[in-house]
């Protein structure tokens, strides 16, 4: 059953999601699954997300979203209001973290859904904004699988690129974490 999230006008995404998303080689197959508009913060795109690890080569490689941008698959998004410049600096003191901050802020502001892997932000935006819609890595995999039916071994060889060049796994307390383990193998 998708999540809630998908519910909602947009999805924002954060860093951590577009670097494994990046990491798939599968990235514009997995945002067209999604089926609402899908958003990255100015910010995320020009500082945060810059590359990701090629586990084959062992070299890091340029993270360009120009293409998923010139082909409406992602939008580019600044704070947009005072009410959100404000929600950043209040949310940046309390993560650490600016692109998370601005990504949050959006995403509070104009009631998005939110996509991050960062525990802390997920734990900050439950107490925060609890009626705001949460997905992870996991939950966008699993979307783009349950909508596309990719082949046992195309899954599988997906979930692996994201262990081995962006470093993520869902943690054990994860919903979504016995479907993975089951399918990276």
């Amino acid at each position: 059953m998708p999540s809630p999230a998908f519910a909602c006008d947009y999805i924002i995404l954060d860093a951590c999601c577009i670097i494994n998303l990046c990491a798939t080689d599968r990235m514009d197959e997995i945002l067209v699954a999604i089926p609402t508009k899908v958003a990255v913060a100015e910010y995320v795109k020009e500082i945060e997300v810059l590359t990701v690890r090629n586990a084959d080569s062992g070299n890091d490689r340029r993270i360009e979203l120009r293409a998923q941008i010139d082909r409406g698959l992602i939008g580019i998004i600044s704070l947009g209001d005072e009410i959100e410049e404000i929600l950043f600096v209040n949310y940046a003191a309390a993560l650490g973290d600016d692109g998370e901050a601005m990504t949050s802020a959006i995403a509070v502001n104009r009631h998005w859904g939110i996509a991050t892997d960062d525990r802390r932000a997920i734990s900050f935006l439950h107490r925060e904004a609890p009626q705001l819609p949460v997905v992870t890595t996991p939950d966008l995999l699993r979307n783009w699988a349950d909508a596309h039916s990719p082949s046992l071994d195309d899954l599988r060889l997906t979930l692996q690129k994201i262990r081995n060049n962006a470093k993520y796994e869902p943690p054990r307390s994860h919903p979504l974490r016995e479907w993975w383990e089951e399918h990276a193998q």
